[in-house]
């Protein structure tokens, strides 16, 4: 057994109670080390490379292993360092200090190749005193078997966030960066103090490719005001704030960003060549930060709104 899969099954003997059976609902747990069964007898075992792969049926995905490792490598050359550090921040301000003492577990739905997570779990542990879990989940199984090679010490999922394979209330803080979101799914797994952060791109993110692949087309521009509201709907919006700053695009880095974007398909071949011939020494990231907390009455005495 590698390295990487002891360190897999370590996690997952001290953390087997979170996990719920993703076909009955089910309690589960592990199995000579090695398998998350439940009562029903339903069993998930973890891969070589030490993730576990929760999926119930074969999943077809755009989202293959070329993408992510092109994002793994932008993000190893700082593309999503100020959002990671940002959400660090936002963890260490919006956790109770109870919590960071004690036990803190974090949920990154979407979390791809598992390079935000990492980052952001190193910055956030050495803040806290008591034990922190980081659980990554994704759809693709090749972006979270690239996270449990690249990061043994949390735990990586194959799963569907439609019915994420958690028991309800086992996380303190969920993220949600630039990935489709599932509120009902969050407001089920966040703990009653618990705390969402969600990242949406702004008008100007890559507006240097995104210009140049769709000049003229409605796809040229973008809005986050009906991702803001759709959150605002269901949670209660304890902080926003923007973050827009330029990437040093250096050579050989134009390619990987254009690879790790779906902003690519769908465009014309003839337009990712010029793309690729386009001579820009930096990208523009611009993104909203949002923080929230399930909405509860009033007379629970939760946090309130900060804006």
């Amino acid at each position: 057994m590698s390295w990487e899969k002891n360190g897999a099954a370590r996690l997952l003997a001290a953390h087997e109670t979170i996990f719920s059976c993703p076909v009955c609902d089910g309690r589960m747990k592990v199995i000579e080390g090695r398998s998350l069964r439940c009562g029903g007898g339903h069993n998930f075992d973890l891969a070589r490379e030490g993730y576990l792969n929760l999926l119930t049926q074969a999943v077809k995905s755009k989202y293959g292993k070329s993408l992510f490792a092109a994002r793994k490598a932008v993000n190893e050359n700082g593309l999503f360092d100020p959002i990671r550090d940002e959400i660090a921040e936002r963890i260490a301000e919006g956790v109770p200090p109870d919590k960071r003492r004690s036990r803190l577990r974090i949920l990154d739905a979407g979390c791809g190749e598992g390079s935000l997570l990492s980052g952001i779990k190193r910055q956030v542990s050495g803040r806290t005193k008591g034990d922190l879990l980081a659980v990554g989940m994704d759809l693709a199984k090749e972006g979270v078997r690239l996270a449990s090679k690249g990061d043994a010490e949390a735990l990586w999922c194959a799963a569907d966030l439609a019915k994420a394979p958690f028991r309800a209330a086992s996380f303190d803080v969920i993220l949600n960066i630039l990935s489709p979101s599932n509120y009902a799914e969050f407001g089920r797994l966040l703990s009653g103090d618990g705390l969402l952060i969600k990242v949406v791109p702004e008008q100007d993110y890559l507006r240097e490719i995104r210009r140049r692949l769709y000049a003229g087309t409605q796809r040229e521009a973008y809005s986050s005001r009906r991702a803001v509201e759709r959150f605002r709907e269901r949670f209660t919006l304890l902080d926003s704030r923007r973050l827009k700053y330029t990437w040093q695009l250096r050579p050989g880095l134009l390619e990987p960003l254009l690879d790790m974007t779906p902003l690519a398909w769908g465009a014309g071949k003839d337009r990712l060549r010029e793309v690729l011939a386009m001579e820009a020494d930096e990208v523009t990231v611009d993104v909203t930060v949002l923080c929230g907390s399930p909405i509860q009455p009033s007379a629970t005495g939760l946090r309130r709104p900060l804006i």
